[in-house]
């Protein structure tokens, strides 16, 4: 019965409301990415934008309405893109490619390896426990 509550409280949130929050994640997952492949905490960012660290928190706990304004501040603090349009992307990149990897698991080896998977140039990866020993 507390199942069916919440699951109807979920169906009556408005879809933009959903899409917002969703949209609002992946600027903040695209951020976290972006400090940990600087090396950066929320406290670097917070002192690079002359904020508290309570405000760069709440600004990337995917709740708050970021203006185009503070994401542009954040793309010049960062000297990177947080979100892109899908024509800048592909002037960008030019063709996106989409990889897919094929992960196969064996409780019996401890191998991880990579080697081509077939003709189509798809990888495979053997990702694996410990082998036991007679």
């Amino acid at each position: 019965m507390k199942k069916n509550l919440i699951s109807n409280a979920f169906n009556k949130v408005p879809k933009e409301n959903k899409q917002f929050v969703s949209k609002n994640l992946d600027i903040s997952q695209q951020v976290f990415a972006i400090l940990e492949e600087k090396g950066w905490s929320q406290i670097d960012l917070a002192r690079r934008l002359g904020k508290h660290k309570s405000d760069v928190s709440r600004m990337l706990s995917g709740l708050q309405n970021l203006t185009l304004k503070t994401i542009t501040k954040l793309e010049a603090i960062l000297e990177t893109d947080i979100i892109l349009t899908p024509i800048k992307a592909e002037q960008k990149f030019g063709t996106i490619k989409y990889v897919t990897l094929t992960v196969d698991v064996n409780k019996n080896d401890t191998s991880i390896s990579k080697t081509p998977h077939d003709n189509s140039g798809m990888w495979k990866e053997s990702i694996a426990s410990p082998k036991k020993s007679a």
